[in-house]
């Protein structure tokens, strides 16, 4: 029998923890049972305080304070996988409509 072999990729899903991509998924769940829709967000983009980045820099404040997730088990670490979910949705919404332009930015 000969050497098995296979071309390499540029990828190693051994690399992501396996835990925290499940609970990337459960807050997919959660948010079909808080909006009815896990892929609401898909249809239009958030803007303003409903934003994706102002959702990050929210769960991360309440990371960095240590204040509980108000879902699951109450570990602040869910806010980590929210800030995840949230950077998932701005990812989609840059590959879907461009980059957003902040409102303070000066430049043209």
């Amino acid at each position: 029998m000969g050497k098995v072999k296979r071309v390499a990729v540029a990828f190693r899903f051994d690399a992501i923890n396996p835990d925290f991509l499940k609970r990337m998924a459960q807050i997919g769940h959660y948010a079909s049972e808080k909006y009815c829709s896990w892929d609401q967000y898909t249809k239009a983009r958030l803007v303003g305080d409903k934003s994706p980045v102002n959702h990050i820099y929210g769960h991360l404040h309440q990371y960095v304070m240590r204040e509980p997730y108000d879902h699951f088990d109450g570990d602040p670490r869910w806010h980590l996988v929210a800030i995840a979910y949230n950077a998932m949705m701005a990812f989609f919404y840059h590959s879907k409509w461009g980059a957003e332009k902040h409102p303070l930015d000066l430049k043209k």
